[in-house]
């Protein structure tokens, strides 16, 4: 693997499954005990490692959660945005991606499918608006992965900005369950009440105190104010997942074509360059091969 691969790798475990991990974890210290003794510079392997964890998590339940969904402009997945711009279908939201950029796509894309190996004509037409979603979406990974593999281009960056936001957005409403159901069930003592119940007599506050509770915010407080930083945050980073979702695949298409049209340049610039050399014959053509050769190391 070289370095640009690592690099991308990094790039989006670091945002869109590290940085959500670690929001997660710190956000639920609060509900932690009182006599956890945590020490901060120790605590930062574990925190990484849990995070990591935890954001594999979130992501995955991201992922399941845009899969199950009904299909809108947010549930809608970056490839089936992707596959209805190709295949000119309508799509279920309003998108700026200029008509000159569908046909230049299209037009790329044709040329690459003729070019793989493995292609025939019973396996994909070039024509991509006549082939199915599922022919254009077996194109889809073979696509990002020749922008991968160049390593240039900007598509990486959206798209680990696109599944941070939809993870931070994932994250948001089970925060505020969790700290809603610590606010129920602190307000009606319901611990208490059912084990005493069952014959185990009340609870004693040493066994289970957060930390929540050392600020002396009553339980309706955190039930409205955790619901409002919900509605603001979970607005906010859907509203990210959206645009960071439409600029993720307007980058992907640039970042494709212009590979494509460089790779295209190189082709016929070495080939006039080869043109030219054997205009020139004998032993002057071997010398200008083996400078050209040199030249372009």
């Amino acid at each position: 693997m070289n370095n640009r691969s690592v690099r991308g790798l990094n790039l989006y475990s670091f945002y869109a499954i590290l940085l959500p991990g670690i929001a997660f974890t710190i956000a639920i210290v609060p509900l932690l005990p009182v006599t956890s003794n945590i020490n901060p510079l120790l605590a930062v392997i574990p925190l990484v490692a849990i995070g990591f964890v935890v954001g594999q998590g979130l992501h995955t339940i991201a992922v399941l959660a845009q899969g199950f969904a009904p299909r809108n402009e947010i549930t809608t997945s970056h490839r089936e945005f992707l596959i209805g711009l190709l295949t000119g279908k309508t799509l279920p939201f309003d998108h700026n991606i200029s008509e000159e950029l569908q046909k230049s796509c299209i037009r790329v894309f044709n040329a690459s499918i003729e070019s793989f190996d493995w292609n025939d004509s019973d396996r994909l037409d070039t024509d991509l608006s006549s082939n199915s979603e599922q022919e254009i979406s077996f194109v889809y990974p073979i696509i990002r992965s020749q922008i991968h593999a160049d390593g240039k281009g900007r598509s990486r960056v959206f798209q680990s900005t696109y599944a941070f936001s939809r993870s931070i957005m994932i994250m948001i409403p089970l925060l505020w369950l969790l700290y809603v159901i610590y606010a129920v069930l602190d307000w009606g003592d319901i611990p208490s009440q059912v084990l005493d119940r069952v014959g185990y007599g009340p609870v004693s506050q040493s066994l289970y105190t957060p930390i929540i509770d050392t600020i002396s915010l009553d339980p309706p407080v955190i039930v409205i104010s955790s619901t409002l930083l919900t509605a603001v945050g979970f607005l906010t980073f859907q509203s990210a997942t959206k645009q960071y979702k439409q600029y993720y695949v307007e980058y992907t298409l640039a970042d494709y074509i212009t590979q494509y049209n460089s790779n295209v340049g190189e082709t016929a610039n070495n080939g006039s360059c080869r043109g030219g050399g054997a205009s020139n014959g004998g032993n002057s053509t071997s010398g200008d091969d083996e400078n050209g050769d040199d030249s372009s190391q």
